[in-house]
């Protein structure tokens, strides 16, 4: 066997080994040596508080939130239900003045029909009139023509 190094892979020197131990060492101390657990411990404390002030926070704001949600909610359904009632009240009105309206156009354009209706009749009356005139009139003209040879 040579003094270097091991000619097996599992096996290693001493040194080898105390070398991997102070690497081991070395971080270990880095990592938890004296007083790092107390840091640690106090800035886990620290981050646990920030978090509940966070959470109460965040919890007070989503209740202001609703109550805010809640009021809007109500505010719009007294708007809306005020809205629906002066709508309906005014289609009521339109409704109401528009039947009007229609009824009394209606009347009108019923009187008007009977009156161009009754005047249809008297020209009718006086051109039946006038035509029995003119054909009596072309009888006795043509009556008194003398006979075609």
């Amino acid at each position: 066997m040579s003094a270097g190094r091991p000619n097996l892979a599992g096996m290693t020197t001493t040194e080898d080994r105390v070398r991997a131990l102070e690497v081991r060492v070395d971080k270990l101390e880095t990592w938890s040596g004296p007083g790092q657990a107390n840091a640690l411990s106090t800035s886990l404390a620290a981050t646990r508080a920030e978090l509940a002030t966070f959470r109460r926070e965040t919890k007070a704001e989503f209740v202001r939130l609703r109550r805010e949600l809640t009021t809007f909610r109500g505010e719009m359904t007294a708007e809306l239900t005020t809205f629906r009632s002066e709508t309906t009240a005014e289609l009521t009105t339109f409704r109401g003045e528009t039947t009007a309206e229609l009824t009394t156009f209606r009347g009108e354009t019923t009187a008007e029909f009977v009156r161009l209706r009754r005047e249809l009749t008297t020209f009718r009356g006086e051109m039946t009139a006038e035509l029995t005139s003119i054909r009596s009139d072309m009888q006795e003209i043509l009556r008194r023509l003398p006979p075609v040879n």
